[in-house]
């Protein structure tokens, strides 16, 4: 039997990632199943122990991919911007809505990774990379002199908070607020702190 290399092991890993990613965002973490998974991803049961030790940390894993996935795809959206005033930030607030448009995002980051997860541990690991983000964005707004830097990190923790719970509420329907009007109001937010911003 040829020696499996790490190339090997990597492409395993990886068709196993993205096996549980479809199973997870199809029927939820609690309908899921190792077996099913091994399955769909074409290797054995053993391996998906081997690579992950068991469901809980396979989800974990998948569970952070699809953040770096979102946070990439917001800091791209205001990056692709027009960049002037507050178009790169509004920019990346319509891109992370968007993306919590889509059922599987939905299932897997605002409806499983709490539960699954626990409040404490999903908010650190979501806070790890949006709170990060919004205070990049926010810096920029103040290395171009249209914000005070003293307001960056309480302005951030603030916006945080107000758009975490926008993706929860707009994802899970208990708003009748769109996101459009969510967007205006954190433009109006913004304004407040830039004076200067167009």
């Amino acid at each position: 039997m040829p020696r499996r290399t790490a190339a090997d092991a990597a492409a395993t890993r990886r068709r196993i990632l993205d096996a549980a990613r479809a199973t997870f965002a199809g029927g939820g973490y609690q309908a899921a199943t190792l077996d099913g998974i091994a399955v769909q991803a074409g290797v054995t049961r053993g391996a998906v122990h081997h690579h992950f030790g068991d469901k809980h940390e396979l989800f974990v894993e998948v569970f952070e991919q699809v953040e770096r996935e979102i946070n990439d795809a917001v800091v791209a959206a205001a990056l692709a911007a027009t960049p002037t005033g507050l178009e790169p930030f509004k920019a990346g607030c319509r891109a992370l809505f968007e993306l919590f448009a889509r059922p599987d995002l939905r299932r897997i980051v605002l409806a499983d990774a709490p539960a699954v997860l626990g409040l404490v541990a999903w908010y650190e690991i979501d806070r790890g990379l949006g709170l990060a983000t919004i205070r990049a964005g926010l810096q920029a707004l103040a290395d171009d002199g249209a914000l005070a830097r003293e307001d960056t990190d309480a302005l951030a923790l603030v916006l945080y908070g107000a758009l975490t719970e926008a993706s929860l509420a707009l994802g899970a329907g208990l708003t009748t607020v769109d996101e459009a009007d969510i967007i205006e109001t954190v433009e109006r937010i913004l304004r407040a702190f830039v004076p200067t911003a167009r």
